[in-house]
């Protein structure tokens, strides 16, 4: 599909948001998750129908399930796979959607992979967090080939090396000194031999996905 974007108009006296496609003629409307507001969109200020349309732009931006976030938002706790529209639409709300005008507007793709990319960071695959906002990535086991399992090192407590030391930011996956890196990050240390985590021989991985299993 070519880059598609997000409209908002009102229409005798009710409120229309549609999903479109830039130069071309599909759309389809902008489902509502009633989480925030039982009474659907709104734009231009800092409520609860301003929020909801925030979560749904951002549940079509990431190609979530409308019903598991509305079930995770609704829980106040991340699923086993976390939403991005959750963690992020009042972000998104205060960036977009609060200085709409009143009669109409247009967000493209394009506008907020680039906020993406500037205030969040890359997602994390895995706690589907920015790599910019977020401390760190979650705890999780990593599984060695010897059969036994062991806890990751965090940014920072390395043996071999002085990343983290100078109390910034980890060069490549942003985690906070004292937190977890995210997978992939191609500082993290093994805990098996002190080598580099990402395609060490002591780890086993899945050979589908090239992740940790």
């Amino acid at each position: 599909m070519k880059g598609k974007f997000y409209q908002g108009r009102r229409r005798d006296n009710s409120i229309v948001v549609h999903v479109k496609e830039e130069r071309g003629t599909w759309f389809k409307p902008l489902p509502h998750i009633s989480y925030h507001s039982p009474d659907g969109f709104e734009w231009g200020y800092g409520g609860s129908g301003p929020a909801d349309l925030a979560l749904a732009i951002l549940t079509d931006f990431f190609n979530e399930k409308p019903h598991e976030v509305r079930a995770e938002a609704r829980k106040g706790r991340a699923l086993e796979v976390p939403s991005s529209a959750v963690h992020f639409h009042q972000q998104f709300k205060e960036k977009f959607i609060v200085g709409l005008p009143k009669a109409g507007w247009k967000i493209t793709e394009e506008q907020i992979k680039e906020w993406i990319a500037k205030e969040i960071g890359a997602l994390c695959k895995d706690c589907k967090r920015g790599m910019y906002e977020s401390d760190g990535c979650r705890k999780f086991v990593i599984p060695m080939k010897n059969g036994t399992t062991v806890d990751p090192i965090k940014h920072g407590k390395e043996t071999r090396a002085d990343w983290g030391r100078d109390g910034h930011r980890c060069h490549d996956c942003g985690a906070k000194v004292g937190h977890y890196h995210h997978p992939g990050c191609d500082v993290e240390e093994c805990p098996g031999c002190g080598g580099q985590l990402i395609g060490c021989e002591c780890v086993l991985y899945d050979e589908d996905e090239e992740s940790i299993a």
